[in-house]
């Protein structure tokens, strides 16, 4: 195998930090410019519409979510993902009976 021009980062879910109790976010990774979030949603959990300064993709891993914008809501079922830029109204919530795990990439 040839080298690479730079080395691999392994990531374990397990040693992940916390960044929000409720629903649960854990920092996977971070780096300048980037940032790797997981975001659960248990039924029932919300996160209220709040700004991020920063533009994101949100991409569902398992389960379905309600995404709130400012004047409408949709949803999202696993292996869908949206993009949002930077200072647009945002917020979550799992009306449905399964957890949902979502995957944030951010750039910072």
């Amino acid at each position: 195998m040839p080298d690479l021009p730079v080395k691999p980062v392994y990531i374990n879910p397990e040693e992940a930090g916390i960044i929000l109790e409720k629903p649960l976010g854990k920092r996977l990774f971070q780096a300048t410019g980037l940032e790797l979030v997981t975001l659960r949603l248990e039924p029932g959990e919300s996160l209220p519409l709040h700004i991020n300064n920063q533009p994101a993709v949100f991409i569902v891993q398992r389960g379905q979510v309600e995404l709130m914008l400012e004047d409408t809501t949709g949803q999202l079922s696993s292996h869908e993902g949206v993009y949002l830029p930077a200072g647009i109204p945002r917020g979550w919530n799992n009306p449905f009976s399964e957890p949902a795990d979502l995957l944030v990439i951010k750039w910072l």
